[in-house]
């Protein structure tokens, strides 16, 4: 199917909006929130595709520091990424251009759903509510928490390292000592939920070299419940694939549970 993309921008963070171009963009009450894992990249995918497919007004932020948006990668450009989302998504507040001026974007959205891939995942996780009207979230191959008994193998410092070397203008990293643990796991979980979501799905590929799938699918909904409180949160592991979002979605399973998820 063709896919229409308009770029907006919220306080200097890039959002790309992709939609079934046979729907007025003003005629959309659903969205999806599209969280890119690190190193990825921005533009259409197969889970951009799946859910304008279903009919899903679709935001792709170019998170803090990545590249077209502003500041640097570090958490409190993924926070200044999550408020600008909530502006642009529940207020309709954006521009055409980064230094435009501000004016009412032509939709009118009532429920949201927010996906994490990958690295994307530690995003949504810990900031899934400055965004309103989240109603559910959507995990793919998502490195939630870097403590091992989570299940992560990937080890953040080096990542980070890897990261900062290959892409050095794509990603705008902050020193890693900004990160205060967290890419060593050392990050504490919170005292109390952050907020409360309908549903959660958490989906893994059964050979994803990244992950201990034993320790995820022991651990994983516990770390889950620390920051969400849900009615409904589902590990699923997908046969015979691994981490890209390509071979997680090229199955029947996954498709059906991302397609329950924005009925």
């Amino acid at each position: 199917m063709k896919i229409k993309k308009k770029r907006y921008y919220n306080s200097n963070i890039a959002v790309d909006v992709f939609y079934n171009p046979k729907i007025d963009i003003a005629d959309f009450k659903k969205a999806a929130v599209c969280i890119s894992g690190f190193p990825d990249f921005v533009g259409i995918n197969p889970l951009t595709q799946l859910l304008v497919g279903s009919n899903v007004l679709v935001f792709q932020p170019h998170m803090a520091g990545t590249f077209d948006s502003g500041y640097s990668f570090n958490p409190e450009g993924a926070i200044r990424t999550f408020i600008a989302l909530n502006d642009l998504i529940n207020n309709a507040n954006g521009s055409d251009m980064p230094s435009a001026d501000i004016i009412k974007m032509p939709w009118n959205i009532d429920s949201v759903l927010l996906t994490g891939h990958s690295f994307g995942g530690f995003f949504v996780l810990r900031f899934f509510n400055l965004i309103e009207n989240i109603e559910k979230i959507l995990f793919t191959s998502s490195v939630l928490h870097y403590a091992e008994r989570f299940g992560c193998l990937e080890i953040g410092p080096e990542q980070y390292e890897k990261v900062s070397n290959q892409y050095p203008f794509t990603y705008r990293l902050a020193d890693i000592s900004e990160w205060m643990g967290m890419w060593e796991g050392k990050d504490k979980l919170p005292l109390t939920p952050l907020g409360r979501v309908r549903d959660v799905i958490i989906i893994y590929g059964e050979n994803d070299k990244y992950f201990n799938i034993e320790l995820v699918k022991q651990n994983l909904i516990e770390l889950v419940k620390s920051y969400i409180i849900s009615d409904n949160i589902e590990i699923k592991i997908v046969k015979e694939v691994g981490h890209p979002l390509i071979e997680l979605l090229d199955n029947s399973m996954s498709q059906d549970s991302i397609k329950k998820l924005v009925l």
